[in-house]
């Protein structure tokens, strides 16, 4: 009902407001005209001296303020609601201005008749109905009679004056004309309303239909933008994937020529065993296809212990999550191969691990021309140890010489004691452990020279390098003495124990000892020292230094001095430097001299404080 109810209110609105606003256009076309009639009445009345009285010209005046007055104030804000009683308002001032004017000429006949044809009129031009009529007969008739009392003194002649039985028939043939036209214009404004409604509709409909097709078109040609731009973008995706594709075939292709092309012999296993993935050269070596080869182990190619080995080393890859190199014996059609393997893990987005590459290179060759270098050093190394002991012969001769003559003297000592016949017992046992002691002495001495002279394979174990020093220098005591060179040894404490051929180093020591006396022989007006320092550098490596006294460096024996056949000496073989060399190299170190600021020079032997063990054979 409500919805229903809200419509007809606002018709009945809309109708009011229509008739407020036709009776204010009414109302102010009325109060124009009768301004303007005002206007040529006063100007009619100053024309015309015989219709002039004063009294008329003032109410003109007052009339004409009053009009203004009135018109002004209908298009106030709040005169739309007053509509009705404005239009009473005005109704009075025109029948003052009618019936006042001829009360002073002593016409008390037109006004009466023009009051009356003034309420007939109001009747069909103001549609206000029988209230509004009501209330335009009585203002016109109250309005008409005051104007006529007060212009005449008297009211029963207002009242006489005023044509009563006409006066009624008038008032009430404009009461049903009002009714008439009241009827008539709210028809016609409920027409106008609705038509003005189904407009207003209509054309609030036509808006909403062009604003939905608006939105619509705009949302058309949104999504067709966007349609394009993904289609764009799809376009552009595909070929980036093409692109990538292609370029993703291309690297396969690339990777796969590398993989058959190389010599090493590349695999790919899980974190089981099973191989994923192998190249040519394992194919043409092991003489299987890639077929045969995914999805077996270790055990199912290769004999038990070499699977062991295998398997071995690919779990030390994964426990250490990185890549280690091993050398691994691989069985083959001409015996076992040596093999470099470089194994690491393959890992996936989470970084956990998926399988074991492996890149083995065969390095049978290699070591088996490592064997030979390295016998061929021997044999080098054991001339020159055998060249050196020639070259200590006399000084060799003098150490061994000591105890042999101490012996014999204390034998002879021990005989005339014994002949004498009162030989104290205390001093013959005293005599007799120390021929002992000179025995061990020169048994020792023929021991050691006799390994260093012997040809035998390089070994590797754990030795003390302090130790090496001392015994080099006890080998050159001999020829240190007979020179008058003094000999130090600044030995540093708490050294580690290192990897090495202890006769090999000892070697490289004895000829360093020997270089420094033979440059230092020819050398005048100096004392002749020797130092023989041992340290650990920052890098824990163990350090050898050989300082002399002697003539120094000049830079062409700087630059030569390891090179093969440069030598010095008159019997020289110029080998004693360069074997020495490849000695500390294949200790994994480095030989290297330099002047003393004070004169003389130092050779200067670093060796790690672990090495690596030896290969075997190697």
């Amino acid at each position: 009902m409500a919805s229903i109810a809200a419509p007809a209110q606002a018709d009945e609105l809309a109708l009011r407001n229509e008739i407020d606003q036709y009776l204010l256009s009414l109302l102010r076309a009325t109060l124009a005209g009768c301004l303007i009639a005002n206007f040529l009445l006063g100007i009619a009345d100053f024309l015309f001296e015989e219709v002039h009285h004063p009294r008329i010209g003032a109410l003109r005046f007052a009339l004409i303020g009053a009009v203004v007055a009135l018109w002004k104030y209908t298009y106030a804000r709040q005169a739309v609601r007053r509509a009705i009683p404005l239009c009473l308002l005005a109704l009075a001032l025109i029948c003052v201005q009618i019936v006042g004017p001829a009360v002073m000429h002593g016409d008390l006949s037109s006004p009466v008749v023009l009051s009356i044809a003034l309420v007939a009129a109001a009747s069909t031009a103001a549609p206000w109905g029988v209230g509004g009529q009501l209330a335009a007969i009585a203002v016109t008739t109250l309005t008409t009679i005051g104007t006529m009392a007060l212009g005449t003194g008297e009211l029963h002649v207002a009242l006489y004056a005023y044509p009563k039985a006409a006066a009624a028939l008038v008032c009430g043939m404009s009461l049903y004309a009002a009714i008439v036209c009241r009827r008539i214009h709210l028809l016609s404004l409920q027409r106008g309303v609705a038509l003005v409604g189904s407009a207003k509709i209509l054309e609030a409909r036509e808006e909403a239909l062009a604003r939905l097709n608006a939105d619509l078109e705009r949302r058309v040609q949104e999504r067709t933008a966007q349609l394009e731009a993904a289609n764009t973008r799809l376009e552009q995706e595909s070929v980036e994937r093409q692109q990538a594709t292609e370029a993703l075939r291309r690297n396969q292709r690339q990777l796969r020529d590398i993989l058959d092309n190389t010599t090493a012999v590349i695999y790919l296993k899980d974190t089981a065993g099973r191989y994923l993935l192998i190249n040519s050269q394992y194919e043409n070596l092991f003489h299987v296809t890639r077929a045969q080869v995914v999805g077996q182990t270790d055990y199912d190619l290769f004999p038990q212990a070499a699977a062991d080995a295998f398997r071995t080393n690919d779990r030390r890859v994964l426990v250490a999550n990185h890549a280690i190199s091993f050398e691994e014996t691989v069985p083959q059609d001409d015996g076992n191969h040596t093999y470099v393997s470089v194994k690491f893990p393959l890992r996936d987005e989470h970084g956990m691990a998926y399988g074991v590459c492996g890149i083995s290179t065969d390095i049978t060759d290699l070591k088996r021309a490592e064997t030979r270098i390295l016998e061929h050093q021997a044999e080098l190394s054991h001339v020159l140890r055998v060249h050196t002991i020639g070259e200590m012969a006399a000084g060799l001769a003098h150490e061994i010489n000591q105890p042999l003559a101490a012996i014999s003297n204390y034998a002879r000592g021990c005989g005339n004691w014994i002949r004498s016949g009162d030989a104290p017992p205390g001093e013959l046992l005293s005599a007799q452990e120390e021929i002992a002691r000179q025995a061990l002495r020169a048994g020792e001495i023929i021991r050691h020279l006799r390994s260093m002279v012997e040809k035998r394979a390089p070994t590797r174990e754990t030795t003390e390098l302090n130790a090496v020093v001392t015994e080099a220098a006890r080998v050159v005591a001999g020829e240190i003495r007979q020179q008058g060179v003094t000999l130090s040894l600044d030995l540093a404490s708490g050294l580690p124990p290192i990897q090495m051929d202890p006769i090999q180093i000892e070697q490289v020591i004895v000829n360093l000892l020997l270089n420094s006396l033979e440059a230092m022989r020819e050398v005048n007006g100096r004392t002749h020292r020797v130092i023989v320092r041992t340290a650990q550098d920052c890098t824990h490596a163990l350090e050898v230094v050989v300082q002399d006294t002697g003539s120094g460096l000049t830079p062409t024996v700087s630059e030569k001095m390891f090179d093969p056949f440069f030598t010095l000496k008159r019997s020289g073989l110029g080998m004693g430097l360069t074997i020495s060399r490849s000695i500390v190299e294949g200790h994994g170190g480095r030989i290297w001299a330099t002047n003393n600021p004070d004169g003389g020079a130092q050779v200067h032997v670093v060796l790690p404080s672990t090495t690596a063990e030896p290969a075997p054979g190697g």
